[in-house]
């Protein structure tokens, strides 16, 4: 008889128990954000054109030094000045691991330049969470606010996607 009294009182506290729900992550978007920029040597003059990279890498140094670098050239004085400005960049401090100068494809149609510098990072990009409300403990919005700033505080999250850790 005890035995069926505890049994009749485990399915009772049991049936009362509030279910929580299991948690789903957050839809994240991993996009990236190009920063380049152009130049044209003027009469074989690359002063003008070195100061205008100099101010783009003094503007997006950050980026500059924690992600690979293209400097790209469609001409001859292009190359010179890729070559020369890969060797300033590395003399800043820049790893000659992220540095490479390649030829880049012209195309017919499109505006020729003589060098490009460009480099690409990757942001993360967290939906808007709905407020907690009472009563509404263990939906499945529940650990939107923690999930969406780990990824936004991630550096690189492109890593974590693809398992370079």
């Amino acid at each position: 008889m005890n035995k069926l009294i505890i049994l009749f009182a485990s399915i009772w506290l049991v049936s009362c128990v509030d279910t929580v729900a299991e948690r789903q992550g957050v839809m994240i978007e991993v996009v990236p954000v190009t920063y380049s920029v152009q130049v044209n040597v003027k009469k074989n003059n690359q002063k003008e054109a070195k100061q205008h990279l100099n101010e783009f890498v003094d503007l997006h140094w950050k980026v500059i030094t924690s992600q690979p670098v293209k400097l790209e050239w469609t001409t001859p004085v292009g190359k010179k000045l890729a070559d020369e400005y890969k060797a300033y960049l590395i003399s800043l401090g820049v790893g000659q691991e992220q540095l490479a100068v390649i030829k880049s494809p012209h195309n017919a149609g499109e505006k020729v330049f003589d060098m490009k510098l460009s480099t690409t990072k990757h942001r993360a990009v967290a939906p808007l969470c709905d407020y907690y409300k009472v009563g509404h403990l263990g939906r499945l919005s529940d650990g939107c606010f923690s999930e969406s700033n780990r990824w936004l505080s991630i550096a690189n999250p492109e890593q974590h996607l693809t398992g370079k850790q």
